[in-house]
């Protein structure tokens, strides 16, 4: 229910965006998983005005991931020699005592701009990754792969 949501949100934006103009406007949906994490509702429109990413919502399905102090989430596509940022956002407890517990599951962020850096959209269909990168009370890194599946809505 909450995808056809997201779906009709994306839908409605870009009728708003797009409703006066002669342009070729493209809506895609992208979610993952794996063992770990599961991002899902995400969206993206391209058009010749605005694009717009909306990065949907994180799961985190794994009992690891605790007492977090620390947190980034990232969204980039993969070229043959490079890492094209889409968005990044980092949260953090900078409390002295230690026991910070930060919850990672959460709505992602979105962004709206001219022009997104997303290469090309054959880039975008086949190597669009999201990245969870955690730091715990103890200082312990761990970082959190998931290549994502990226659907163009027609």
């Amino acid at each position: 229910m909450k995808k056809f949501v997201y779906i009709l949100f994306a839908l409605l934006l870009v009728f708003l965006i797009g409703c006066s103009k002669e342009e070729s406007v493209r809506v895609f949906s992208f979610s993952g998983e794996d063992d770990t994490l599961s991002v899902h509702n995400g969206v993206i429109i391209l058009n010749a005005d605005k694009e717009i990413f909306h990065g949907g919502e994180l799961i985190v399905k794994s009992e690891d991931i605790k007492d977090i102090r620390k947190f980034s989430t990232s969204f980039y596509i993969t070229g043959s020699t490079n890492k094209n940022t889409i968005i990044s956002n980092i949260v953090s407890d900078e409390t002295k005592d230690n026991k910070a517990d930060l919850k990672v599951d959460k709505k992602l962020p979105s962004t709206a701009s001219k022009k997104l850096d997303i290469p090309s959209i054959e880039n975008l269909e086949s190597n669009l990754y999201f990245e969870l990168k955690v730091e715990d009370n103890n200082g312990e890194e761990k970082i959190y792969t998931l290549q994502l599946k990226v659907e163009e809505i027609k």
